[in-house]
């Protein structure tokens, strides 16, 4: 189990590294989340169809924007 201190310096290599990683080594369930993207999505889900197609418009606009490891 680990520690507190263990959790401190996790939580700080994440913040620092951009990464989303546990104290086991485990990618937590904010891996592969992109913020911008995530908004969105949410609101595509409870969109009617035609309110869906300007929110994939957005979105489509806010992936050309992104860069390094969220690009990929």
């Amino acid at each position: 189990m680990p520690s507190a201190f263990q959790d401190d310096f996790v939580k700080f290599i994440n913040e620092k590294c951009g990464t989303s990683r546990d104290a086991n080594g485990q990618l937590t369930f904010q891996a592969g989340i992109v913020a911008s993207l995530d908004a969105l999505v949410k609101e595509f889900v409870s969109a009617s169809n035609e309110e869906q197609r300007a929110i994939l418009s957005r979105m489509e606009e806010e992936v050309a924007k992104l860069t390094g490891s969220s690009a990929r």
